[in-house]
């Protein structure tokens, strides 16, 4: 029987031989002269009325949550070294966008199927179709184009993607309104769903005004949900504030719960110190073990771990199992760990 090592090394090389066999991609570029982000687009669709394009461009993303979002802090990493981009291309403030282009047979000319964000390695040697690379723009142009196309699309699951696309920009002056409009007048559930959770990625008043809002209304109770969520995504200060008057009881029992599992995600995010150890992993397992009993000295327990053990990180997960539980000492020792947390930001 092969080993491990021996198992691992075959695996790599069948890696390799398929990178060797598969051909690479041609890229092509607009005209020097074809200036702006929508005119290079324009191009591309032209481009692509005859066969089948990839259409990727780069957007500069500085922040490291709207990054994260889109697949980790460095996204442009393999797809860069896919396409052979130049180096500068595949740095950790850009985020690549790419759009499939179908051949007119398939779908109407100028009109585009397919949204992937940042993991599109395997997307685009299998459909050996020519990749236009627009180049790297500057957000407001990137917003501007994505909201365009969003208006066009009637696939809900491309203008979930879109809306993805949109919100990871952290312009929040012309992300929250954008996401605001379409949560308020889309005739889409799902698309609508998805505009609310979204500015979670933006801490601003605006933001959390029209959440806090859309939890007093009398709406329906998937949307208050989805608040709930975007609550608990969202860094500004109030949004905190928000989700523990929620976990207090005021409003539906379900929404009250939704409170309190955002409650606790805050709270983990608030002691996490980095990735633990084997011996505090054992220790993991061992409160995971202790939260399944069904007995008052388990609660105890747990909740005098969460206020006092020395590890953040296990302090953060008895805190999980104590939501999970149900048990009354969850809230006032979330609501202290959150209070001498690093303040959240207090929004623009």
């Amino acid at each position: 029987m092969p080993s491990k090592r021996t198992g691992s090394t075959l695996l790599g090389m069948a890696f390799i031989l398929a990178a060797t066999l598969l051909p690479a991609a041609r890229i092509v570029t607009p005209p020097e002269k074809v200036n702006g982000l929508s005119a290079r687009w324009q191009w591309a669709l032209d481009h692509g009325r005859s066969h089948a394009t990839i259409i990727v461009y780069a957007s500069r993303l500085g922040d490291s949550d709207q990054r994260r979002h889109c697949g980790g802090e460095k996204p442009g990493k393999r797809l860069g070294s896919l396409l052979g981009l130049a180096a500068e291309e595949s740095g950790k403030n850009r985020t690549f966008f790419l759009f499939h282009n179908p051949a007119p047979e398939s779908s109407r000319p100028g009109a585009f199927t397919k949204l992937d964000l940042a993991h599109a390695d395997s997307r685009i040697t299998p459909l050996k179709a020519p990749i236009c690379f627009l180049g790297t723009f500057p957000q407001a142009e990137s917003v501007s184009l994505l909201t365009g196309l969003f208006k066009s699309v009637s696939e809900p699951d491309l203008a979930r993607k879109l809306l993805l696309a949109v919100a990871v920009h952290p312009l929040h002056d012309m992300v929250v309104p954008f996401l605001i409009a379409t949560a308020q007048q889309d005739k889409r559930e799902s698309v609508r769903r998805k505009a609310v959770f979204w500015l979670g990625l933006h801490p601003t008043d605006r933001a959390v005004r029209f959440l806090e809002k859309l939890l007093e209304s009398g709406g329906n109770d998937d949307a208050k949900k989805q608040a709930v969520a975007s609550l608990g995504l969202n860094r500004h200060a109030r949004a905190t504030a928000v989700l523990l008057d929620r976990a207090e009881g005021r409003g539906p029992e379900d929404i009250r719960e939704k409170a309190l599992f955002w409650l606790s995600t805050k709270v983990r995010q608030a002691l996490k110190t980095g990735a633990g150890s084997w011996k505090n992993r054992k220790k993991s397992d061992a409160l995971t073990a202790l939260a399944q009993m069904p007995t008052e000295s388990a609660g105890a327990k747990l909740a005098a771990l969460a206020r006092s053990n020395g590890d953040a990180n296990l302090r953060g997960e008895a805190v999980f199992w104590l939501v999970q539980r149900n048990d009354p000492r969850a809230l006032p020792i979330m609501r202290e760990i959150l209070a001498n947390a690093t303040q959240p930001d207090r929004g623009e």
